[in-house]
């Protein structure tokens, strides 16, 4: 046997291909954390070698890259499954296509890092950074803990993440799939979730100011306790949705928003808009341009059999805040502010007397 092939045997060897000709890079070793620190000084020390070399090719699965310096790397499609990477600064590294399954990323930099279509189902994730990052078409299936601030996951799948208390400000979730995704005690301002699959979703007690649900799935979602002020829901599946009293849905966009089996009028919905609002396989009339509702007062319809027959509950708390409310002809009841009109088919008006504030003088 040679020399070579019997330091092989007993030392191990890892090998990164040269391309285009270019040396090998080889250290006889099973230690791919001081292979992997070999590897980066001899980039460090000579620029050239990241373009002579195909690192892509190396396999770190199981490596402890804890706190190494990464950033800026190509690593796009490599193999680091299991690998220990807590602390590790990839800013700006390429792992577009990598396997980073069942890996520990807690407290790693991913500020400007490309994620996409990169696999990171079961990774632990608390406290890493995703400033700036493209993650479209990642797998964040089970993670467990992030802060994904202004992070760009449009197409992720973050299906059963556990993300709870994540900081999410300016983040894009656009047609991610979510579903069963856990972000309790989330905030940040202005995320985007349009068309985002978010069944069964908890936002518990989570602070979504401005957040963007327009087309979204919230069948089933967890709303109690949320604050979502001049969120849009605009088009969104609210079927199902468990809201409370603390649901803070305040100058929201409820606009054509399905809401079967949902009972949304416990939430705080002053100021918000509800003009086609889908009660069960009914619309709120396209007519009213703008919500009724103010201050603690609210609306709740509940439709069946898809006729006139319906058990309509409206509570007006807000008294003289109203220009008035009277009988209309026929079964419905008006309610109007000034500049806005709300039409709803009901029972005759004289049996919701004991819920009115005695009205105003109709404006004129």
């Amino acid at each position: 046997m040679s020399s070579t092939h019997e330091k092989e045997r007993k030392l191990g060897l890892i090998r990164v291909r040269g391309v285009n000709g270019h040396a090998d890079f080889v250290r006889y070793t099973n230690d791919k954390r001081s292979f992997t620190q070999d590897l980066l000084t001899e980039l460090r020390n000579n620029p050239a070698r990241k373009n002579e070399l195909d690192i892509r090719s190396l396999d770190l699965s199981g490596a402890d890259l804890s706190k190494m310096d990464l950033s800026g790397l190509n690593l796009a499609g490599m193999n680091l499954k299991g690998a220990n990477l807590k602390g590790a600064n990839l800013t700006n590294t390429n792992l577009r296509g990598a396997n980073l399954e069942g890996c520990n990323l807690e407290g790693a930099n991913f500020s400007g890092a490309n994620l996409q279509n990169a696999k990171l189902a079961g990774s632990k994730i608390g406290g890493a950074v995703f400033d700036r990052t493209d993650a479209r078409g990642a797998d964040f299936t089970k993670v467990r803990g992030a802060a994904l601030f202004n992070g760009g996951f449009a197409g992720a799948c973050f299906a059963g993440a556990q993300i709870a208390g994540s900081n999410l400000r300016d983040s894009n979730f656009d047609n991610a799939q979510m579903r069963g995704v856990d972000l309790t005690n989330a905030t940040g301002d202005n995320v985007k979730f349009t068309n985002a699959k978010m069944q069964g979703a908890s936002l518990n007690n989570a602070a979504l100011d401005n957040a963007n649900f327009s087309g979204a799935d919230l069948q089933g979602a967890d709303l109690r306790y949320a604050g979502l002020r001049h969120a849009s829901f605009a088009s969104a599946n609210l079927s199902g949705a468990l809201v409370n009293g603390s649901t803070d849905l305040g100058k929201a966009d409820l606009s054509y928003a399905a809401t079967a089996g949902t009972n949304i009028t416990v939430a705080n919905i002053a100021g918000a808009e509800l003009r086609g609002m889908k009660f069960g396989n009914r619309n709120m009339t396209d007519r009213a341009e703008s919500t009724l509702i103010a201050g603690n007062a609210a609306l709740e319809t509940d439709y069946k059999g898809g006729n006139d027959s319906c058990r309509p509950v409206m509570s007006f708390k807000a008294g003289d805040r109203y220009a008035s409310l009277k009988a209309a002809p026929g079964p419905s009841l008006t309610v109007r502010k000034p500049g806005t009109e709300l039409e709803m088919p009901v029972r005759p008006a004289a049996a919701f007397k004991h819920a009115f504030p005695t009205p105003s003088p109709m404006a004129a």
